[in-house]
């Protein structure tokens, strides 16, 4: 499912939007009717996170040395320079005791807090980084997939991507393209007896999305497979 929070997924960017975040709660949280206290600690939870994930990379680059000089030291030459052992950096934890688990948790309630404060506007919710992002536009063309599986039968494999339902058309043989289903699922097996008994046939697909009961347009490419009998 698509992020409906207003910060980013990954860990380094989310840090940068938590960075900025706390920042701006420490101006704007008490108008917003955020406490001294929870305006603190979500600053502490940024300390704390950012120390934590800066110290594992650490680690691990550490790591990484740790086996390349074992594995120097076991396999290379006589005479290969080994350099130093590495050894592990210092580590300063930050100041004060880490607030309890449950950073995500806290700050959704905080957003939602601050977003359903009477004093919370659209710039103050741009500068804070909490406007919720609009949802990725559906693309208007699909993009199906079609795999033969036994008794002739074939799966077609298409996600709705936001679209109320898709419509399936087929041709086969000398025939035109008909209409063969309507999913409101992403998954369709096409189940027809072949047009000669116990014959491969090759089948053509295409796909259209549907708005409610409006049919898009725009097909899809053509997807063309050879049954299994």
């Amino acid at each position: 499912m698509p992020n409906t929070d207003p910060w980013p997924d990954a860990l380094a960017d989310f840090l940068s939007w938590f960075d900025t975040f706390t920042t701006k709660l420490a101006v704007h949280g008490p108008a917003l009717g955020i406490s001294a206290a929870r305006i603190a600690q979500a600053r502490a939870e940024y300390v704390w996170l950012f120390f934590a994930a800066s110290d594992t990379a650490n680690a691990e680059a550490e790591w990484h040395e740790r086996v390349e000089w074992r594995d120097a030291f076991f396999e290379e030459p006589v005479g290969t320079p080994l350099g130093t052992y590495p050894t592990n950096n210092t580590v300063s934890l930050p100041a004060g005791v880490p607030p309890p688990a449950g950073v995500l948790a806290r700050l959704r309630d905080t957003v939602q807090q601050c977003k359903h404060s009477p004093a919370f506007t659209e710039p103050i919710g741009a500068e804070m980084g909490i406007l919720t992002p609009p949802a990725p536009p559906k693309p208007p063309v699909p993009s199906p997939k079609a795999t033969p599986g036994e008794n002739s039968h074939v799966l077609i494999d298409c996600p709705l991507q936001g679209w109320d339902a898709s419509e399936i058309e087929s041709k086969r043989g000398n025939g035109g393209w008909e209409l063969l289903a309507v999913c409101l699922k992403r998954k369709y097996t096409d189940t027809r007896a072949p047009l000669v008994a116990g014959q491969p046939e090759v089948r053509e697909y295409r796909m259209r999305f549907r708005d409610g009961d409006t049919a898009q347009e725009q097909y899809s490419a053509v997807v063309r497979v050879t049954t299994r009998p």
